[in-house]
């Protein structure tokens, strides 16, 4: 996995991280972040996440009193922004319980992984470094850093 246009046809889960960068902008990865939310736009990848990465993602736009970011992010979220969001079924909670166990992560990470490999995604973009593939055979960890635009 080495651009963006590795991922032509794929189907890639998102990381609160990765939609984070994309609603802050001016991270080191908007270029590879622009050029993935282009790519999903015009329906050449499927980009999802799920609804937990609302919760992530609004924690950190709360902390300032100004209403505006916040509404901006129920706003994108809303409007499906350049992907869609999946749901976390009971199968992921049970599968995330294992990754939790198996890997040592925090809850949210581990609801991550279990929700793209419940849904069958095959790509999981990130830029946690602690983040592995609890079953590397179904879902592969690609981490942003490592992807170009081309």
């Amino acid at each position: 996995m080495g651009s963006v246009a590795d991922l032509l046809g794929e189907r890639a889960y998102l990381d609160a991280n990765i939609v984070i960068y994309f609603m802050e902008g001016g991270s080191p990865f908007s270029a590879v972040i622009d050029a993935l939310a282009m790519e999903s736009a015009a329906k050449r990848v499927a980009c999802r996440t799920s609804l937990l990465t609302l919760t992530e993602v609004l924690a950190g736009m709360a902390q300032d009193e100004d209403p505006g970011p916040v509404q901006r992010v129920v706003d994108f979220f809303e409007d499906g922004g350049f992907f869609e969001t999946l749901e976390t079924t009971p199968k992921a909670f049970f599968l995330a319980g294992i990754a939790r166990g198996r890997m040592r992560i925090k809850t949210p990470d581990a609801l991550h992984l279990a929700t793209a490999l419940d849904h069958d995604y095959r790509y999981f973009l990130t830029n946690d470094r602690r983040l592995r593939s609890p079953w590397p055979e179904r879902l592969a960890v690609v981490q942003i850093g490592d992807l170009s635009r081309a």
